[in-house]
């Protein structure tokens, strides 16, 4: 509580001055009664005395002054002699920084990444005036959602750009992927579709040309121009002048008008865009115009507060003008079912300073869980630490006992010790600084999302907090210890320069067991997360992912008329099956576990509607089931028959039957499926029963998915997905494919994926705990393994005059042995039985990141238990084996 007094009364300067101006009104008193004592009045004394001292107020400042100065003094002598200490001992200083770096380095970089997806505001001009406008009840929308973000179709959008009380300016956006031809092989790069006032009401000024205005927005503009990111142009130009320079993208030339600045990545925080070109582009750039649709879901709003309004005044005003907004966007003919929940939507605003991210959904609970665990491994540093500097201030006992007892107060020890630890710690911060940087930088090459790193105020003083608390952990036991060595008793103790044997482990021991119990709760949440991962990664989702490759296609260049394309689809997939090496193809609308999905409601035919069910959908070309391995349990394949003229016809699987009550075999039976805005409801009859399969994700339990005929969709569009099961490495195929492709027409855009790796990819959340979650645990057991292997060595030290007198009566080296393992062993049970509790009682908060596996598995904790002994006491064995070959007289002739 003393040390805490003093550092607490450094800032105290109230005090300092009350305790001057005490100390001036005692001079000045003893000055006056001396002036009495000689003869004058006691005004005349009074008076003499306020002359000598001259103004209190000037005095007081020049006492403060000179306890300043002397102070400044005093602090830089210590941080001299701190730093003469480490230089001195080169090892122990780069142990303690390397190993403080490493502490605060994995903090620092965990830490970034939750500051950049969950914290930081967009670099744009004012960010906290941003809000997004959504729909409030969006499940109810019906028709096609083309985006992950919350969106709006066009008319909607339009409606909105009239009506935008309360906000200065307001905008919409999309992004989409462009094919761009750059003289060989099209590929896809990423788009954005934005508003003439886009980067207006962002604030974003181009660093090259200009962007767009309103007037490059106008229906029928065609393609008046690109802005391109200051990436892009770094990539496709290398910092060349790029204005006035064509691009083709989706076929179609257009110029490069301007260049945004390095810092802007648009409003989807992770993403980051190529081209941006404004939303009357859509008809001219795709095969499709959705600019009309009030059934395509795709534009996402944002908008800027005027001065006189706020998020609350705006959300109420939309809120009230929604019904007029949604009455007079629905479509003629809009499903009768679905009008009432077309109409009942409503419209928000919601601050939008740090943009929009899926990334927060995704990331948000493992980043924090992973920044946990960093604080944990930043303790255990912390205690291992702390053992090193007790261990080194005991060996400094003699010097300290030395100015304790030439005058130095227990403070000034305090104030040296705390000033070498600080040193130490600003050290270890700076390098933990650059090594974050570099392991920020692999984490988002390993996540494969555009992040921008800025060094803001908030990881400053994270990094500030951090070396205080470091500080302080660490360097306190020490400094505590050093105030209070007694200076007789260290004088007496002889020439090694230790007081008497203790005989016990003492603090130090405290401090190894609390790491123990820190590590076995970092091991047992890596093996619940690398359990949990695996069992994902081995999780069968009902099909064989293994050697399908994902080719994805877009033939909008080559302008076929829509009532071609089934046919030119049909023709392109046939190629496909004939390419060298290829056994299965199929065309599919839904890649399974992509990401992407379809529902809609069902209710068998005969039966009301108002018992309709919920359904995934997915069409698909025949071959598809083989060649995903996926079993047909009765009935049969799409086929050729399966026509535009002929009935509809469809496949279910088992998990479909049971929710509709279908029994074993549904062959035969018709469900009805929903009407959309777009298409009147459709009877299908049921021709097929699959096997079930995972839908969307690998965590959720099979769904009940219904498989429609691709080659009976009205709506045939010019982008494929084609799924290829092939016996050649997957290297092997894409090149096979690509000189299929370019065979057919140099203007189709493709791209190639492997589906397992695909699947992996879904599983980065996982896949970044099971990681980092393993190398943390592996760092802390490491850390401990070295602080109770240094403890139990400074032991044997410590007690090698009481061993040989042990062994000159007849102790074996068998029972010395012993005798150190067992003041291990019991640091161990103590940590253990510590570590047990504090894993349990935390283990609930990481159950909603598990799968398959229950929070307290307890084989789970006695894995990481045994896993935790054994590495401990190896490293025990060497200084007990130090111990048992201890020479008798050779200790008892040092002593």
């Amino acid at each position: 509580m003393a040390l805490f007094r003093r550092i607490l009364s450094l800032g105290s300067r109230a005090r300092i001055e009350d305790e001057i101006d005490a100390e001036l009104r005692e001079h000045m008193a003893m000055c006056v009664d001396d002036n009495v004592a000689q003869g004058m009045s006691r005004e005349d004394a009074e008076r003499d005395a306020r002359r000598r001292f001259g103004n209190p107020r000037v005095m007081r400042e020049r006492v403060s002054a000179e306890d300043a100065s002397l102070g400044l003094v005093s602090l830089w002598q210590d941080v001299r002699s701190a730093a003469r200490v480490f230089i001195k001992s080169p090892g122990f200083s780069l142990v303690v920084v390397a190993t403080l770096a490493l502490g605060i380095g994995a903090n620092t970089a965990i830490f970034q990444l939750i500051d950049a997806v969950l914290l930081q505001s967009l670099p744009v001009k004012n960010p906290r005036e941003l809000v997004q406008v959504r729909v409030v009840n969006s499940d109810e929308a019906r028709g096609n959602r083309t985006t992950g973000y919350p969106a709006v179709t066009n008319p909607i959008w339009e409606k909105l750009r009239e009506d935008h009380q309360g906000l200065s300016g307001i905008a919409a956006w999309r992004d989409t992927g462009f094919s761009r031809d750059s003289g060989g092989d099209s590929r896809f790069v990423d788009g954005l579709y934005v508003s003439g006032g886009f980067f207006d009401v962002l604030g974003v000024r181009p660093i090259a040309g200009r962007v767009f205005t309103a007037a490059d927005d106008q229906p029928g503009c065609g393609l008046p121009g690109a802005v391109i990111s200051y990436g892009f142009w770094q990539q496709e130009f290398g910092g060349r002048p790029a204005l006035g320079q064509k691009l083709k993208l989706n076929d179609k030339s257009v110029e490069i008008i301007g260049v945004t600045p390095a810092n802007f990545f648009g409003v989807a925080v992770g993403n980051d865009f190529k081209v941006a070109v404004p939303i009357c582009s859509q008809p001219y750039l795709e095969a499709k115009n959705v600019l009309n649709a009030s059934t395509q879901w795709w534009l996402s709003i944002i908008g800027r507060l005027d001065h006189a309004s706020s998020v609350q005044q705006v959300a109420a005003h939309l809120g009230t003008i929604s019904s007029s907004i949604f009455a007079s966007t629905i479509r003629a003919d809009y499903p009768s079912e679905s009008i009432k929940d077309y109409l009942a939507m409503k419209l928000t605003a919601e601050p939008s300073a740090a943009g929009v991210s899926m990334l927060r959904t995704t990331y948000s609970n493992p980043l924090r869980f992973l920044l946990a665990i960093a604080g944990v491994v930043l303790l255990i540093t912390c205690a291992n630490l702390a053992s090193l500097m007790l261990a080194r201030t005991t060996a400094r006992e003699r010097d300290m006992a030395v100015r304790l007892a030439i005058g130095a107060s227990r403070w000034r020890l305090i104030r040296l010790v705390l000033g070498e630890s600080l040193l130490l710690s600003i050290a270890g911060a700076l390098a933990g600084a650059a090594l974050a940087q570099a392991l920020s930088r692999g984490l988002l090459a390993y996540l494969k999302i555009s992040l921008d790193f800025r060094l803001d105020w908030r990881l400053f003083a994270f990094l500030l907090a951090i070396s205080f608390l470091t500080c302080l952990l660490f360097g306190l036991g020490a400094a505590l210890r050093a105030s209070r060595t007694p200076p007789g008793a260290v004088m007496k103790a002889g020439s090694h320069g230790m007081t008497a044997s203790r005989g016990r482990l003492g603090f130090r021991g405290v401090l190894v067991a609390s790491q123990v119990a820190l590590s076995l709760v970092l091991l047992f949440s890596a093996l619940l997360f690398t359990q949990s991962l695996r069992k994902l990664m081995t999780e069968d989702p009902g099909f064989q992912a293994k050697g399908v490759l994902i080719t994805w296609l877009d033939f909008a260049r080559l302008q076929i008329p829509i009532d071609r394309r089934a046919a030119f689809q049909r023709e392109l997939l046939d190629r496909i099956r004939s390419t060298s090496g290829v056994d299965k193809a199929a065309n599919t609308s839904i890649v399974p576990l992509g990401g992407a999905g379809w529902d809609n409601a069902v209710w068998i035919d005969g039966r009301d509607s108002p018992q309709r069910q919920d359904s995934n959908f997915s069409s698909i070309s025949p071959d598809y089931f083989n060649t995903l391995r996926i079993p047909i349990v009765a009935g049969r394949d799409f086929n050729d028959h399966d026509s535009s003229q002929s009935p509809r016809v469809a496949i279910v699987n088992e998990a479909f039957a049971r929710k509709l009550g279908l029994g074993a075999n549904p062959i035969g039976a018709r469900f009805w499926r929903e009407a959309t805005p777009s298409h009147p409801a459709q009877l299908n009859e049921i021709v097929g029963l699959v096997g079930d399969t995972k839908y969307h994700n690998l965590r959720r339990p099979a769904e009940p998915i219904a498989y429609l005929a691709i080659a009976q969709d009205s709506d045939t569009g010019t982008d494929m997905q084609v799924l290829v099961q092939s016996r050649l490495p997957l290297n092997t195929e894409e090149q096979a494919i690509r000189h299929t492709l370019q065979n057919v027409s140099s203007a189709i855009s493709f791209q190639f994926d492997g589906l397992q790796d695909q699947i992996q990819g879904s599983l980065q959340a996982e896949s970044l705990l099971a990681t980092l979650s393993g190398f943390f645990g592996a760092l802390a057991v490491l850390l401990t393994m070295t602080g109770l292997y240094g403890v139990m060595s400074y032991t044997v030290a410590e007690r090698t005059t009481e061993i040989g007198i042990r062994m000159a009566l007849g102790a074996q080296r068998a029972s010395i042995t012993a005798l150190i393992l067992r003041k291990a062993a019991w640091v161990l049970v103590v940590g253990l039985a510590l570590g047990a509790c504090i894993s349990l009682a935390a283990a609930s908060a990481a159950g909603s990141l598990l799968f398959g596996l229950k929070p307290r598995d307890p084989a789970t904790l006695a894995a990481a238990a045994l896993l935790l002994t054994a590495v401990t006491l190896l490293a025990s064995v060497v200084p007990s084996m130090r111990a048992a070959n201890v020479n008798p007289i050779d200790s008892l002739r040092s002593e």
